[in-house]
């Protein structure tokens, strides 16, 4: 029944997963940060459905399930809750701006900062789930560092859009 549920649940990201690459290839506007997140957590999706079929399987021990772990939580639900972050504060921000004259929400939102982040994210899941799949640990540091360091730019990118309220 578990290897039935994890087919089923398969079969419809992937109908998803389609409808969704449709959407960004018929989109004329530049990649953005919660474009890539979801883009980068629907591959990681994608790695966790097939490590957990072959964790209900029993095949490949605790490091698939591990790895897993890091796919599902931190790549895919992770990701696409910090992916939406400097957008939904720059909204806020617009939208709670005081009266008078507005910023164009675009301007309070640092597109190139948030890029980055999605980058340093999406490099770094990728690192760290495969490395922890392969008990590599040096490679797990790396791919954790890079997490870390787009945590760090997501801050920053957090606190510049803060300082830009009038």
């Amino acid at each position: 029944m578990t290897l039935i549920g994890g087919g089923t649940a398969a079969a419809t990201m992937a109908r998803f997963g389609l409808l969704v690459g449709r959407a960004f290839r018929s989109k004329r506007a530049p990649l953005d940060a919660p474009h890539g997140h979801l883009v980068a957590g629907g591959l990681f999706l994608l790695q966790a459905v097939v490590l957990g079929l072959l964790a209900a399987a029993g095949v490949g021990g605790i490091r698939v399930v591990e790895a897993h772990v890091v796919f599902l939580l931190i790549g895919w639900a992770g990701g696409v809750v910090v992916g939406h972050l400097p957008k939904l504060l720059s909204l806020s921000l617009w939208v709670w701006w005081p009266p008078g004259p507005r910023p164009k929400q675009a301007q309070l939102y640092l597109r190139r900062l948030a890029v980055a982040e999605t980058a340093a994210f999406a490099a770094g899941v990728e690192v760290l789930g495969l490395a922890v799949l392969a008990g590599n640990v040096a490679a797990a540091r790396t791919g954790a560092a890079l997490v870390a360091a787009s945590a760090l730019v997501a801050a920053a990118a957090a606190v510049a859009v803060w300082r830009r309220r009038a």
